[in-house]
C-alpha cells in the first residue's frame, strides 16, 4: 500500500486458524474475521499507514495451546510527490528569510522541500500542502532556484521543478493603488495586514486585507464590518484587532486564515454618542488582552473615553476615565516590556503629557503625569523592547521609568525605533520637498542619535498615515491619497551603523503635513 492511504482489509491465508484467531499488526490486534481454518480478514486503519515502513503480520490463536505465528512482511511505501504551485514564486535579491508554502500532492510527514537539490526546514500541513522555511542567504544574489519536493524510501522519489525567481534589485520601491486606514506587519506569516475601508469600492471596501510584500499583491480579503481603522497584531500572531468605527466595537480574527472571532463593543458617550477606537494594542506575551483607548467624532479634544483593559470581551472593572472625567488625554498607546506596564501619550493640547500606568487582573491606574514630554500634535509613541525606551514621532526619547528625556532625533515625521538593526526610521519631507509630493525616509543611529542613510520616495499621492518593518530589509506606508508604497534595500538592513557617503542629510526630515483624525463613518448598513 501506499503511504496516506486509507482503511482497508488484508486477506491472511495460511492454516490451523480458529474463531478466535486474532491479527496482529506490528504487535498490536487489529478488528478479525475468520472465514475458515485456513483464511482470515483483518481490517487495517488508516493511522496504520500513514508513515512508510514494513510492518509484520501475525497470527494468534489463544490457549489452551495455541500461540503467534511466524512473520508475514507488509510494505508501506511513500508516494510520489508532485507540485501544483509554490507562494511566493519570487523575491528581492537581498531580503530576508520567509517561509515558501508548496501546494500539491503525495506528502507524507518526511517530505522535505528542495532548494536547488538541497534540503530546507519543512514542516507537514497536510497530503497537499507544506511549508519550507527560506534563508536569506538562499535569496542573497540575483537569479533563480529549482524548487522541488522528496519523499524517502520505501518509494518515495523527487517530485518535478518549479523554479522561484530572485530579482536582481537588493532595493527598490513599489507602489501599489490600494486605499487603507492602517496597516501591521505580521513576522511569522511574512505577510501585511491592510484596514480597508468602504471607499475603496465592492471589491476589497470593509475588508481585512493580506499582502504578499514580495509580490506587492493582495491574496485574501475578508470582509471585516462596518469601516475598520486601527489595526493590533498579538505577538504570537494567533490575533489580529481592529476597531469598527461604523459600530463603535473591536472586532477579532484568527490568524493566519482571517477567521472571525470575538467582537466587544465600545459604547457610547451620553453627549457625544458612540465611541471608536483611537488606538488599540495587544499586551505582550497576553494575546487575549487588549488595551484600548476610546475617543468620539466631531469632538475637540477626541479622546473622552478613556482606557480600557479587555479579556477576550470582558473588560476589567479599573478603567482610567479620559478628558471628560480628567482633564487627561491618552492619544496614542503602547505598552511596555510586559502586560503590567502601558505608556500613553496627550497629542491633541499644548500639554503634550507622558502617561505611564499600571494594568493589573482588576484594571489600569494612572501612576504618573510628565508634561511637555513631546512638542508636536497628533504624534504616536514607540516601545522599543531591546532600549527599553520609548520613541515619539517628534523625535523625543523618554526613559519610561523615570518619564524624563533620554535623547532626541534631529527629524519628525512617522517613525519607527528596530534596536535589532540598532536604527531608527523617520518619514518626513525635507525643506526643499515641503509642499511637493516627494518625501524622504531619513535613518538614524539609535543609540547615538545620528544620522546614517536616507531615501528619496517620489511621487508620493496624499499625506503617509503610518509606517511600517517589514522583512529583514523593509519598509511600508499607506497614504491619505490611496496609495501602498513598500521600500526595501540595504539602508534598512542590519549593515554597520555607519554613515552612507552621499546619503546624509544637514537639513533633517520634518513632519510638514497634518496627521489626519477618522472623520465619523458614512450612513452604511454594512
Amino acid at each position: 500500500m501506499t503511504a496516506g492511504g486509507s482503511l482497508f482489509n488484508i486477506s491472511v491465508t495460511g492454516n490451523s486458524f480458529v474463531s478466535s484467531s486474532i491479527v496482529e499488526w506490528n504487535g498490536s490486534a487489529r478488528p478479525t474475521t475468520y472465514v475458515s481454518s485456513t483464511q482470515l480478514q483483518v481490517q487495517i486503519a488508516a493511522s496504520d499507514i500513514a508513515s512508510s515502513g514494513t510492518f509484520p503480520l501475525t497470527v494468534v490463536n489463544p490457549a489452551p495451546g495455541g500461540g503467534t505465528s511466524l512473520p508475514a512482511e507488509f510494505s508501506v511505501n511513500n508516494p510520489s510527490p508532485s507540485i501544483a504551485s509554490i507562494s511566493p514564486n519570487s523575491a528581492a535579491a537581498g531580503g530576508g528569510s520567509f517561509p515558501l508554502t508548496v501546494t500539491g500532492s503525495g506528502f507524507v510527514p518526511t517530505s522535505t522541500v528542495e532548494w536547488n537539490g538541497s534540503a530546507r526546514a519543512t514542516t507537514f500541513s497536510s497530503g497537499s500542502q507544506i511549508q519550507a522555511q527560506i534563508t536569506a542567504s538562499d535569496i542573497s544574489a540575483m537569479g533563480s532556484a529549482s524548487i522541488t519536493v522528496a519523499n524517502p524510501t520505501p518509494g518515495g522519489g523527487v517530485s518535478g521543478a518549479m523554479s522561484f525567481t530572485i530579482s536582481g534589485a537588493s532595493s527598490g520601491i513599489l507602489t501599489i493603488n490600494q486605499a487603507s486606514n492602517d496597516l501591521v506587519w505580521d513576522a511569522k506569516n511574512q505577510v501585511i495586514y491592510l484596514s480597508v475601508p468602504s471607499a475603496a469600492g465592492a471589491a476589497t471596501g470593509n475588508t481585512i486585507s493580506v499582502l504578499n510584500p514580495l509580490t506587492g499583491t493582495l491574496t485574501l480579503s475578508v470582509f471585516a464590518g462596518s469601516e475598520p481603522n486601527v489595526l493590533a497584531i498579538s505577538d504570537d500572531s494567533k490575533f489580529i484587532y481592529f476597531g469598527l468605527d461604523g459600530s463603535a466595537s473591536v472586532q477579532r480574527f484568527t490568524l493566519p486564515a482571517l477567521t472571525t472571532d470575538i467582537n466587544y463593543s465600545l459604547g457610547k458617550d451620553a453627549f457625544f454618542g458612540p465611541y471608536y477606537a483611537l488606538d488599540l494594542q495587544v499586551a505582550p506575551g497576553a494575546a487575549h488582552t487588549t488595551a484600548v483607548t476610546k475617543a468620539n467624532f466631531g469632538v475637540s479634544p477626541a479622546a473622552e473615553g478613556g482606557i480600557q483593559i479587555y479579556d477576550d470581551t470582558t473588560m476589567r472593572p479599573v478603567t482610567v476615565p479620559g478628558f471628560g472625567g480628567t482633564g487627561h488625554l491618552f492619544d496614542s498607546l503602547q505598552w511596555g516590556s510586559d502586560a503590567t506596564a502601558l505608556y500613553a501619550a496627550n497629542n491633541e493640547d499644548t500639554g503634550f503629557d507622558f502617561y505611564t500606568l499600571t494594568v493589573s487582573q482588576t484594571g489600569v491606574v494612572l501612576d504618573t503625569d510628565s508634561g511637555g514630554a513631546f512638542s508636536q500634535f497628533f504624534i504616536r509613541i514607540h516601545f522599543d523592547q531591546g532600549t527599553g525606551l520609548v520613541y515619539s514621532d517628534d523625535g523625543h526619547v523618554i526613559n519610561p521609568a523615570t518619564g524624563l528625556p533620554a535623547g532626541s532625533f534631529s527629524a519628525s515625521g512617522l517613525m519607527v525605533p528596530d534596536s535589532s538593526l540598532n536604527k531608527a526610521f523617520f518619514l518626513g519631507q525635507t525643506q526643499s520637498q515641503t509642499g511637493s509630493n516627494n518625501y524622504t525616509i531619513e535613518v538614524f543611529d539609535l543609540t547615538h542619535f545620528t544620522p546614517l542613510d536616507s531615501v528619496t520616495i517620489p511621487n508620493v499621492s496624499g499625506n503617509p498615515l503610518r509606517l511600517i518593518r517589514w522583512g529583514a530589509n523593509g519598509l511600508a506606508f499607506n497614504t491619505t491619497g490611496g496609495q501602498l508604497i513598500l521600500v526595501s534595500g540595504s539602508f534598512a538592513a542590519s549593515t554597520a551603523s555607519q554613515p552612507s557617503l552621499g546619503h546624509v542629510l544637514s537639513n533633517h526630515v520634518q513632519m510638514t503635513w497634518r496627521p489626519r483624525r477618522p472623520a465619523p463613518p458614512p450612513d452604511s448598513k454594512n
